[in-house]
């Protein structure tokens, strides 16, 4: 019976101190301790709200990441496939020549 009481006890305790997460290994418990004794203070709340953080930050991260990979295929695709020749219009004349047509650029050949 004793027993039961401090079960119900640290319960109470935990419930009045704010969040009471159960079933989480001692380790984890421990380093989480820490991390909040060290950078915030043992404010616990603080902490988890870091941590939430970096887990979305890093989520980001890896979508972002995932993005750049597609993006780096994508132009190792351009650069490698070779590029189609331009073929010049050409029009054929009635005494059976073919003459080029000139494209915009090379219409004034750079002149004026």
């Amino acid at each position: 019976m004793n027993e039961k009481k401090k079960e119900q006890l640290e319960n109470l305790k935990t419930k009045i101190e704010g969040i009471g997460i159960s079933r989480v290994p001692a380790r984890t418990k421990r380093e989480f301790k820490d991390l909040a004794e060290a950078e915030f203070c043992s404010d616990y709340g603080m902490t988890l709200k870091w941590l939430i953080d970096q887990a979305k930050e890093s989520g980001s991260i890896e979508v972002m990441a995932a993005k750049l990979l597609e993006l780096d295929h994508r132009v190792s695709l351009l650069e490698t496939t070779p590029k189609p020749k331009e073929e010049k219009q050409t029009r054929k004349l009635l005494d059976g020549r073919k003459i080029k047509i000139p494209n915009k650029e090379e219409e004034n050949d750079g002149k004026i």
